[in-house]
């Protein structure tokens, strides 16, 4: 027949069981959210990158259309040099045209930077949205496998919290009351700790002669006067 000091193993393996499966099954949404939030920041960085392209292609548009249409000016400007009657106003008109070819060599000049800055962003966008195609697929997979781990732990949670009460009913109440008193003082849930080499497990105190008596005298309720701990010999 199992002694109190074994059941109340069992109680704790229970327990600990118990505190670690609700800990991972409370920490499993948060890290879904984490790597939701984190492929969502991503995907809005894309969508940002996206739309820098498109605000720069349009500037390119507008600025090769300016070019046209000086170049049309241009034109018009040849064309009425025919038609001039004075010096003074064939000067005007190829003072304006030179002006005009100026904007236009200024505007190429800033037409090919636009092009290829176009053309990076272009290159910079088609490399994310591949790197995001695969990351997606790993977050699928990543968040499918914490489904099933949640889904798992959820069962073993179910069966351990059935078992717990079964445990707990073979101590007698008496101990069974001071287990429970020392637990919920413990955020590592170890209210039972065993005594190697006459220390402490629990907070590595040396104990002093009178409780090493009432260990192995057998007493059932043995307290460590460092950490409270319920004790038992190794």
């Amino acid at each position: 027949m199992a002694t109190t000091i074994e059941r109340l193993r069992d109680l704790q393996n229970s327990d600990l069981t118990i505190y670690r499966l609700k800990k991972r099954l409370a920490e499993i949404p948060v890290e879904t959210g984490r790597l939701n939030d984190k492929f969502k920041q991503e995907t809005e960085d894309l969508f940002v990158l996206e739309q820098e392209v498109k605000k720069e292609e349009v500037t390119l548009r507008e600025t090769e259309s300016e070019i046209s249409g000086l170049e049309e000016e241009i034109k018009k400007a040849q064309r009425n040099l025919m038609n001039v009657k004075t010096n003074r106003e064939y000067t005007a008109l190829t003072s304006e045209i030179d002006g005009f070819k100026k904007k236009i060599s200024n505007l190429e000049e800033h037409a090919l930077l636009l092009m290829d800055k176009v053309a990076r962003a272009k290159k910079t966008r088609k490399e994310e949205e591949k790197r995001l195609e695969k990351e997606k697929g790993a977050l699928d997979e990543k968040l499918s496998e914490l489904a099933r781990e949640e889904a798992s732990m959820r069962a073993d949670l179910s069966e351990e919290e059935k078992r717990r009460p079964v445990l707990a009913g073979a101590i007698p109440k008496e101990i069974l009351a001071a287990y429970e008193r020392v637990l919920k003082a413990k955020a590592n849930r170890k209210a039972l700790v065993g005594v190697k080499d006459n220390i402490c497990t629990g907070c590595q105190t040396r104990l002093p002669t009178g409780t090493l008596d009432q260990l192995h005298k057998g007493a059932d309720l043995v307290f460590c006067e460092g950490c409270n701990r319920l004790l038992y010999l190794e």
